[in-house]
């Protein structure tokens, strides 16, 4: 799996739309990098399934019980970008926003098997 840039992405998008080529594609939250899969049901490689349709395997990968460590930024921290985004939203400077953070969490399982 070769991870791309966001234009690359969106280029491949378009070339695949004008041939009536199916094709997967994401692109992460800090619009940095992204993955194209044309004909993404002849691999295997990202699993996916959407309304029904996708690669996933019928049967479970694994039985294995799934142990998740989970590194959340402290209360300080999140309060404080709580208090930024009362204040912008106060102003008038934003009118939605949705308030997250990156949240670090280890397993003892693979994606493949937490899919």
């Amino acid at each position: 799996m070769k991870f791309i840039n966001p234009e690359q992405v969106r280029l491949q998008i378009n070339k695949a739309a004008s041939q009536q080529t199916p094709f997967f594609f994401t692109v992460n939250y800090e619009m940095s990098e992204g993955l194209f899969i044309e004909n993404p049901m002849d691999q295997s490689e990202v699993l996916f399934h959407f309304n029904d349709v996708g690669n996933k395997p019928d049967e479970a990968i694994s039985s294995e019980e799934a142990k998740l460590t989970v590194h959340p930024i402290s209360k300080q921290k999140y309060l404080s970008n709580f208090q930024v985004v009362q204040r912008a939203l106060k102003s008038g400077e934003l009118d939605v926003i949705n308030l997250t953070a990156c949240t670090p969490i280890k397993t003892n399982i693979s994606c493949r098997q937490i899919f």
